[in-house]
Formats: C-alpha cells, sequence, structure tokens
C-alpha cells in the first residue's frame, strides 16, 4: 500500500511472556524504517507481557528497551524467590509471586510525565476487572488514568494465579468506567488477556490505515514440547495459551471479516451515486443499516493488517525461571520478523 506522512500506522501487540521481547524487538525494527521513510507511529495497542513496548516506544525509546530486555534478570520480574515462600503464597495468597518488583523495575526505567506528555505515541493497555467483567482499558491521551497507570500496567500483568491482582480505587472519578458501572467504587484487575489478548478490533475503530499485528505465534498456539516437566505449573500456562490464541484468533477473523464487509459498503456506496428515485432511497436505507446497525461500520474504515511473527522460533516463555540466552533468542526472532514484516510491507528491499 501507499503510505505518507499522513498514513495513520499503529502497532497491535498481543500479550503473553514471550511476546515482551519478542515484540519489542520487531517494533524497534519496524519504528526505525519508519522514522527514516518520515512516517510516523499513531497508537501503540499492548497486553500483559508486550506493555512496555508501549511504555518506551510511545516516547521513542524502543532502543533502550531492548537493551533492558537483553539484561533483564528473573528476579527483576518476581523478585527474590524461595521454594518455602512459593509453597506458603500458594496455599495462604492470592498468587504464587508478588508484583512488588516488577512494579519498582517499571518505576526505575519509565518516565511518566513523558507518556502523559502531549507529544508522546497514543497507547492503550487493557486490564480485566475481575468484579464487574469490564475490561478496562488505561490510555496516556487520558491524565486521569495517570494516578493509576502503574496498576493498570501491573494489573495488565497480573497472570492469575502466578501475579497478584491490582485494586484501583475510584474508577468512576478517573474515567476509567462510567458512572455507577463499578463495584463499591474499586476495580480488580488481572491480565487483560483473559478477555482479549490483543485490542484489534479496538485499533480498527480508531482508523488506522495500517496495522503491525505482533505475534511471535501468529495467532497460532505453539505446541507444548513433549519432553515438557508435567506439572500444573506449566500446563496451566499452556492451557491459558492455547485458550487465549483461541479467542484472539476469531477476533481476528471478525476484523477480517468486518474488513470485507467495509468493502462491500463502499461499492454499494459507488453503485448509489448512479442512482436516483426509489433505487437510491433504498439502497441509501440499506447502507444506513450497515453503518449504525447491527454491523456497526458507521465509525470503521478498512485498516489494513499484517501479521509480524516468526512461529519457527516460537515458545512459552518461563518469566520466573529464565536464562538470558532464552530472551536473546526471542529478540532476535523479533528482529527477524521485524525486517520481513518491512518487506511484506514494500517498505525495505
Amino acid at each position: 500500500m501507499e503510505l505518507n506522512c499522513n498514513s495513520r500506522i499503529a502497532f497491535v501487540c498481543r500479550g503473553g511472556p514471550e511476546n515482551g521481547p519478542f515484540s519489542a524487538a520487531a517494533a524497534a525494527v519496524i519504528h526505525e524504517e519508519l522514522v527514516r521513510r518520515g512516517l510516523k507511529l499513531s497508537g501503540i495497542y499492548v497486553c500483559s507481557g508486550s506493555v512496555a513496548t508501549a511504555l518506551l516506544g510511545c516516547t521513542g525509546e524502543l532502543d533502550k528497551l531492548c537493551t533492558l530486555w537483553a539484561n533483564i534478570k528473573p528476579e527483576d520480574i518476581v523478585g527474590q524467590v524461595t521454594k518455602f515462600r512459593t509453597m506458603y503464597r500458594a496455599v495462604a495468597k492470592e498468587s504464587l509471586f508478588r508484583s512488588d518488583a516488577l512494579g519498582k523495575f517499571i518505576r526505575k526505567h519509565w518516565d511518566l510525565d513523558a507518556i502523559f506528555s502531549p507529544g508522546a505515541v497514543p497507547i492503550k493497555i487493557p486490564a480485566l476487572d475481575l468484579l464487574t467483567n469490564e475490561l478496562i482499558i488505561f490510555s496516556n491521551k487520558n491524565p486521569k488514568h495517570k494516578r493509576w497507570f502503574l496498576e493498570g500496567v501491573l494489573g495488565s500483568k497480573a497472570l492469575v494465579p502466578f501475579l497478584n491482582p491490582q485494586f484501583v480505587y475510584d474508577p468512576e472519578d478517573t474515567e476509567l468506567v462510567e458512572r455507577g458501572k463499578s463495584k463499591n467504587g474499586t476495580l480488580l484487575l488481572v491480565d487483560g488477556g483473559y478477555n482479549s489478548g490483543m485490542l484489534l478490533e479496538q485499533a480498527v475503530r480508531d482508523q488506522f490505515d495500517l496495522i503491525f499485528l505482533i505475534d511471535i505465534h501468529g495467532l497460532v498456539p505453539t505446541e507444548t514440547d513433549v519432553l515438557e516437566h508435567y506439572f500444573w505449573p506449566p500446563l496451566l500456562r499452556a492451557s491459558i495459551h492455547s485458550l487465549s490464541c483461541t479467542n484472539d484468533m476469531r477476533q481476528f477473523q471478525l476484523v477480517d471479516r468486518i474488513n470485507e464487509e467495509i468493502a462491500v459498503k463502499h461499492e454499494l456506496e459507488r453503485i448509489c451515486i448512479g442512482l436516483s428515485g426509489e433505487q437510491r432511497e433504498g439502497l441509501q436505507a440499506a447502507i444506513d443499516r450497515m453503518n449504525n446497525g447491527r454491523l456497526r461500520l458507521g465509525d470503521k474504515e478498512r485498516a489494513e493488517i499484517l501479521i509480524v511473527s516468526n512461529q519457527d522460533k516460537s515458545s512459552l516463555f518461563n518469566f520466573v525461571k529464565f536464562e538470558q540466552q532464552d530472551v536473546l533468542s526471542l529478540m532476535e526472532a523479533g528482529f527477524e520478523a521485524g525486517q520481513e514484516a518491512l518487506k511484506s510491507a514494500g517498505l525495505v528491499g
């Protein structure tokens, strides 16, 4: 497709621990080429493991993000872990691990004022409120969200039962939910992937010309290794992964169907121009029904969607116990996928 300085381009990154380093590397490669060509990034939509890509990507610090990933350690994410402490939390607490270390790591490396500055790229981060089963979307373009932004970030990463949920108070005053829709003025946030691991439909509604859909798995569940040690944590992680991929593939198919409906609507609009009288009125009524009826096409435009993936190198990343090489392998996969995506978009070669 033809792109220019006015084209609206977005990153939509799926959740999952492995998409953290993968999306950072893929986004860095693509963003560098966009900047080189005088194109701009107009939105970043992330969930769970890929949230860091938005936090530093919105201020253009993707190189810094890649460096952080390349040097990250398990204790940066879950703190110091002991068998006794983990066993105690397994039977007495809300999660196996706390998010305190992760929150400290994020606060150390982000610039919250820059994230909420007028020049920052718009970002959206989802988390699921367990009290109402509503998807709560945090945005850096609403200054009232700033107060609870860290809780939103950690909530989006709260993979039950591994990381603890996050409480948010007075969400109606901060415009996270509509008036009267919270339980006792409180949100209990967990990983947004339990509702939607990618905000593709949201991005389509926000009307972009090109969407890079970044997911190392390519929306296909990665098979569990037959040599995997079969006890409940990896089995649960693999089950959640399979469910999330299935839900997100259905969303992708829905968006693909919406794009086809929009194309049909545009064709009808072209036909309508050449008609007159009752025929034109009847066809216009049908178009209005497509825009404002159950299809709700009135607030959507057709977006080109390019999947950025590397299924040959996909894996289920253990964010509690990993080696540096595990992270570097995922980043290498991201660099490769980013280059392939640029070729597919006609931006290199």
